[in-house]
């Protein structure tokens, strides 16, 4: 409605295209009609090739049905089952889960044994497999780990000085992306506190490292370290590299062995 002189000359414009009995006639003896629906009989194609034998628009439109049935029966499953779908734009709808904060490390033995005897060790992989202990058994939960809070916890019982997270930036920013950004050098757990309050962090980005680092600093480490991977190492051999985090209460100790987490962000 409202297009009206549009329309009528988009429609003489594309006379000479539409779908014609002749034209088929001309093509190979097997040769079907498809449409996506809806048609303009007449305009873009002509009744008697919709219609027609040679014609699976139809057909088409009925499998068509049984797919949105289908559609719509999963989407009303996951609804009762209590399930929340979120809109992730542009890439259409992902489910949203419970994210909750880790309480343990079940292979946290073997893992401080393993740091213990000097190896290097690979744990806690995007916040590992959540699960929960019920009737003296381990059970999987529908459930997200997240991997700061998993790295930062893993830290705080192996009782390491050093914590890392490397992320896609050399450090935190203050107005981060604007044109008067700032980078963070060294900080303290309080200074970085009152940043986060700021709202120079959101959550969906930086928060979350931060959130580790004050419980890792609150839980006694020494200091934090913020970087990208090509400057982590030198970051942790004490050059000046991304952003520290520091316990004011430890600053004057000499740092021990450290927890490198890759923590992409």
């Amino acid at each position: 409605m409202g297009q009206e002189p549009e329309a009528e000359e988009r429609r003489q414009a594309f006379a000479g295209f539409r779908v014609t009995g002749s034209l088929l006639d001309g093509a190979a003896p097997d040769v079907i009609f498809m449409h996506c629906l809806p048609a303009h009989r007449g305009q873009e194609v002509a009744a008697d090739v919709i219609d027609s034998p040679r014609s699976v628009v139809f057909a088409q439109a009925r499998n068509r049905r049984y797919t949105e049935k289908a559609l719509f029966a999963e989407a009303e499953r996951r609804r009762q089952a209590g399930w929340m779908l979120v809109e992730e734009a542009p890439h259409g709808y992902r489910r949203a889960v419970a994210s909750p904060a880790p309480l343990e490390i079940v292979e946290e033995p073997t893992i401080r044994a393993l740091v213990d005897a000097g190896v290097v060790v690979i744990a806690v992989g995007g916040g590992g497999v959540p699960v929960v202990r019920r009737d003296g058994r381990i059970e999987g939960i529908e459930a997200v780990g997240d991997k700061e809070f998993a790295s930062a916890l893993l830290a705080m019982h192996l009782r390491v000085d050093v914590f890392a997270m490397s992320t896609d930036v050399d450090r935190m920013y203050l107005n981060f992306a604007h044109p008067d950004a700032r980078g963070l050098g060294q900080v303290t757990a309080d200074e970085l506190r009152r940043f986060a309050a700021d709202g120079h962090f959101p959550a969906g980005t930086m928060g979350p490292k931060v959130e580790a680092a004050l419980q890792f600093i609150a839980a006694g480490g020494a200091e934090v370290i913020v970087t990208s991977p090509e400057r982590l190492v030198a970051a942790i051999e004490g050059h000046d590299e991304g952003t520290r985090v520091v316990n004011a209460a430890r600053a004057a100790r000499r740092r021990g062995r450290a927890l490198a987490s890759t923590v992409l962000g």
